[in-house]
């Protein structure tokens, strides 16, 4: 995935909204609410079963996760 012109590897982008998650006291269900996408749909993307890219965009909207980031 290519985020701000970086390679960024779904493995970092997960551990980064695991991160974020952790910082607000978020689950799943709360990503499921807040992003309108079924919580089986939140619960494959997390466990690295389902990729979407829709589903990561919501998901950095709704966590505020810059696309430029760069995650190391």
């Amino acid at each position: 995935m290519i985020v701000g012109g970086e390679n960024v590897s779904y493995k970092e982008l997960l551990a980064e909204i695991d991160k974020q998650k952790r910082l607000r006291d978020i689950t799943n269900k709360d990503l499921a609410n807040a992003t309108g996408f079924a919580l089986s749909t939140i619960n494959g993307f997390m466990g690295g079963k389902r990729f979407s890219e829709l589903v990561a965009r919501e998901i950095r909207l709704v966590l505020d996760i810059n696309e430029q980031k760069t995650f190391q």
